[in-house]
C-alpha cells in the first residue's frame, strides 16, 4: 500500500498509481532487488547495533574491537594527523617494498608476504581465493576452496578491455595517484604502473573465464591436501 500514488487516477495510468511511490522511494538506487532490500535493512541494523555499544560494560572483546574499529573510520581529524604512517609501518613489517622502501628492504618468497597478510587480517584475494564451503556434491561436508584472485577492477573480463577503456585509464590513474602518494618521485612512477598492472593483468589472462565457472565439471577438481602439495609445492 506505501508504493501506491492516490495522485494518479488508475483509469489514466495505472502503473504509476501501483508504483508510483515505490519508484520515487527507489530513484537513488542503480539497481534494486528484495535480497539489496534485506541488505540495507540488515546494515541498518547492524550501524544501530554498533552506535549503542558501550566498550566501557560491555564483556565480549570481539564487540568492544568492532566499536573500536568502527571509530577509528570515523575519526577524521586522526586519520589525517596519522596520514600514510599506518601504510608505511604495515609496508615495513611485510619486510618493505622496492618501489618505496629503495635499497632497505628484505628479500622474502611472496608465500611468506601473503601468511603476513593474512596474521595482519589484511585483504589476501589478489594471488586468489581462499575460502571454506559446502562441498558441491556432498551438502554434509564443508571442504577448502581456492578460486581465482579478485582484482582491482570489477572482474577479469573488465581487466581483459585493453589499455585504450577508460575503466584501463582510470585504474592505472589509482595506481599512479596511490604511488605518488607513497612518496614514489613522479618521474619513476609511470614504469612502476605499467609493471603493477600488466602482473595484474597477466594473473587475469591466466584465470577462468565467466562463462566457464558457470560449469560445475569444469570447475570442481577436489583433490586432496597431499595432492595439492605435490601440484603446487613452489607454494607450500
Amino acid at each position: 500500500m506505501d508504493s501506491i500514488d492516490e495522485s494518479v487516477n488508475p483509469c489514466h495510468d495505472f502503473y504509476q498509481f501501483s508504483c508510483g511511490k515505490w519508484i520515487d522511494n527507489k530513484r537513488d538506487y542503480s539497481s534494486f532487488s528484495q535480497f539489496g532490500e534485506l541488505e540495507n535493512e540488515l546494515n541498518n541494523q547492524l550501524k544501530g547495533f554498533i552506535n549503542n555499544i558501550n566498550v566501557k560494560t560491555e564483556r565480549q572483546p570481539f564487540i568492544r574491537n568492532i566499536k573500536h574499529f568502527c571509530n577509528s573510520c570515523r575519526n577524521i581529524s586522526q586519520l589525517k594527523k596519522l596520514g600514510r604512517k599506518p601504510l608505511d609501518d604495515l609496508i615495513a613489517k611485510l619486510g618493505g617494498w622496492p618501489v618505496v622502501s629503495g635499497d632497505n628492504w628484505t628479500d622474502i618468497q611472496w608465500t611468506d608476504v601473503y601468511l603476513r597478510l593474512r596474521d595482519f587480517g589484511v585483504y589476501t584475494d589478489m594471488m586468489f581465493s581462499l575460502k571454506v564451503q559446502t562441498d558441491l556434491q556432498k551438502s554434509s561436508t564443508k571442504i577448502l576452496y581456492i578460486n581465482s584472485p579478485k582484482f582491482g577492477l570489477d572482474s577479469r573480463e573488465e581487466m581483459l578491455l585493453g589499455n585504450n577503456d577508460k575503466s584501463i585509464k582510470a585504474y592505472k590513474t589509482l595506481i599512479r595517484k596511490t604511488l605518488g602518494k607513497l612518496g614514489v618521485k613522479q618521474q619513476v612512477v609511470e614504469p612502476y604502473v605499467e609493471k603493477l598492472f600488466n602482473f595484474e593483468l597477466q594473473l587475469a589472462n591466466n584465470s577462468m573465464p565467466k562463462e566457464a565457472k558457470r560449469n560445475l565439471t569444469i570447475i570442481y577438481n577436489k583433490i586432496t591436501i597431499k595432492q595439492l602439495i605435490q601440484l603446487a609445492q613452489n607454494v607450500y
